[in-house]
């Protein structure tokens, strides 16, 4: 499954994480470390399982939890409309 930001976002990646906007609203949104590392694997196309590894390297979790971590933000963010499946 891969996923594409809705037209009415778009995103940065800083130095201190990802910042997402949405261009309709003026609002955005600041992604915490491991939110930008799930986001940016998001955008790459990186299968879920990839996403999980590179979060096994980066921070102190368990596979398990990475990808509970993952299946989390995913769903919130197709909940705000952020992101759009495609299939």
């Amino acid at each position: 499954m891969s996923y594409l930001i809705s037209e009415q976002y778009t995103w940065k990646s800083l130095k201190q994480g990802v910042v997402i906007l949405n261009l309709g609203e003026g609002t955005y949104y600041t992604l915490n470390e491991e939110a930008s590392v799930i986001w940016k694997g998001l955008m790459e196309n990186l299968s879920v399982d990839m996403i999980a590894e590179t979060m096994l390297d980066e921070f102190d979790c368990t596979y398990e939890q990475a990808l509970a971590d993952i299946e989390e933000y995913v769903t919130s963010c197709i909940d705000e409309g952020v992101l759009l499946k495609q299939e």
